[in-house]
C-alpha cells in the first residue's frame, strides 16, 4: 500500500533452504543483522505445508507468522501488503525495526537482494565509510500540520497516519481493533493515548494525515484526508479524525466507506460544523493538492531515514537542549535509531508504534 508502484529487478534467485514453500524475498532495505537472524531462523525452521499463497494480506500474516514462530522473540507486526511488480511487498516490524520482504506468489523463493531500478539512476553510491553515529535525519515540513500542544515543547511525537490503512485503525483504537488484542494489543490505543498526553502538554502531538493507499486508482484514503483539513478549516480538524477512526469498522479496504457522500454524512455528526462550507470543501477537493505533496514530503524523509515508509509511522523528536548523550544514551536503552537534523536544533527517533515504548523515552526525559 505505498504511494506508488517500483519496478524491482532482482538478483539471482537462490533457495535456502529445504521446504519447497518457503516464500521470502528479502529486501536490501533490511538491517544486515536482521537479514542474518532471519534466514538462519527460517533455514532451520519446519515450514507449515499450508503457509502459502492466498492474498497479499494473506501473505504478510503467513509471513508475520512464520517469523514469530521461528524467533519468538522478534515481536514481528505486519504494517503493510501490497502487491508490487508481480510480487507481494510486505512490511515488518521486527524489534523495532522496519523493513521491506518481497514474497512470490507461488510461495517458494527468497531472494536475498531487490533492488528498485529508479535508485540505480537517481542515488549516489552510499558511502559505507561514514560512522553510524554521523547520520543526518529529515524531518517534513510541518506547515499546516494539524497539532495538539504546546508548538514549543522538547519532546513532539509526529505520526504518519492512513485513515484507510488498517494498522492505522489499530493504533488509533478503531471498534474492530479488539479483535487482534491477542497479536497486536500494545500498538492498539496508542494515537488515542498520545493525543491525550499532548492535550495536558506533557508532550506536542502532530499528525500528518497522509494518502498512500491508493491501488487501482483508488482516491478513498485522499478524500478522507482532505475531508479532514476541510474540518479543519473550522477548528474541528481532531473531531472529524475521531470520526473517521470510529468510521473504520473493520480491517477491510477499498469498501466505499470514506466515499465523499459517506464522509458528508460524517460531517452531519460534528457538533457546530458548517456543514453547507464543508461540503462545498470536499467536494473542490481543496486539499487534495496539499495531501499528495505532504504524502510525497513525508515518503521522501522516510525513505532518507531508514529506506522504507508505511503508515502508521511514528517519530519522536527532541529539542537539542535536552542533550546530545542523554538523548543517544536513551535511544541506545530503548533500542531505536537517533540522529540529529542538519541543522543540529533536533534529534529523531524512529519510534515503535506500541505507546508503552513511546512512554518510556518520554519518561525519561521526565525524571
Amino acid at each position: 500500500m505505498v504511494k506508488k508502484e517500483t519496478k524491482v529487478e532482482t538478483t539471482k534467485e537462490h533457495k535456502i533452504c529445504c521446504p519447497d514453500n518457503v516464500w521470502m524475498y528479502v529486501s536490501i532495505g533490511l538491517g544486515v543483522a536482521f537479514i542474518i537472524a532471519l534466514i538462519f531462523a527460517i533455514t532451520n525452521a519446519v515450514v507449515p505445508k499450508d503457509v502459502v499463497g492466498g492474498t497479499a494480506e494473506q501473505a504478510g500474516i503467513s509471513l508475520v507468522n512464520l517469523i514469530n514462530t521461528t524467533q519468538p522473540d522478534s515481536n514481528a507486526i505486519l504494517l503493510k501488503s501490497e502487491e508490487v511488480s508481480g510480487l507481494y511487498k510486505i512490511t515488518v516490524s521486527v524489534k523495532d525495526q522496519n523493513g521491506e520482504i518481497y514474497v512470490t506468489k507461488d510461495g517458494k523463493f527468497i531472494i536475498p537482494g531487490v533492488i528498485d531500478v529508479a535508485t540505480l539512476k537517481n542515488n549516489p553510491k552510499e558511502d559505507t565509510n561514514t560512522p553510524a553515529e554521523s547520520k543526518i535525519y529529515t524531518l517534513p515540513s510541518i506547515i499546516g500540520i494539524p497539532s495538539i500542544g504546546k508548538e514549543d515543547a522538547k519532546i513532539q511525537v509526529y505520526e504518519f497516519s492512513d485513515y484507510q490503512c488498517p494498522f492505522c485503525g489499530l493504533a488509533y483504537g478503531s471498534p474492530w481493533a479488539n479483535e487482534f488484542k491477542t497479536q497486536y494489543g500494545p500498538m492498539i490505543g496508542t494515537t488515542q493515548k498520545v493525543e491525550e498526553w499532548a492535550k495536558e502538554n506533557k508532550i506536542a502531538f502532530k499528525q500528518f494525515p497522509v494518502a498512500i493507499n491508493t491501488v487501482n486508482g483508488s482516491t478513498e484514503s485522499i478524500d478522507a484526508s482532505n475531508a479532514a483539513l476541510c474540518a479543519g478549516d473550522q477548528n474541528k480538524y481532531w473531531e472529524m479524525h475521531t470520526a473517521l477512526f470510529e468510521a473504520q469498522t473493520s480491517k477491510d479496504e477499498y469498501t466505499g466507506k470514506y466515499a465523499k457522500p459517506k464522509l458528508k454524512i460524517l460531517g452531519q455528526e460534528i457538533a457546530g460544523l458548517d456543514i453547507n462550507l464543508f461540503n462545498e470543501c470536499v467536494d473542490k477537493d481543496t486539499y487534495v493538492t496539499k495531501v499528495k505533496a505532504m504524502t510525497q514530503d513525508a515518503e521522501q524523509a522516510s525513505y532518507a531515514n531508514v529506506n522504507t515508509f508505511g503508515t502508521p509511522t511514528f517519530y519522536i523528536v527532541l529539542d537539542a537542549s535536552l542533550g546530545k548523550e542523554k538523548i543517544e544514551s536513551v535511544a541506545k536503552t530503548q533500542g531505536y535509531k537517533v540522529g540529529p537534523t542538519s541543522d543540529n536544533t533536533k534529534y529523531v527517533m524512529i519510534a515503535s508504534p506500541e505507546f508503552a515504548k513511546i512512554k518510556s523515552v518520554i519518561d525519561a526525559f521526565a525524571s
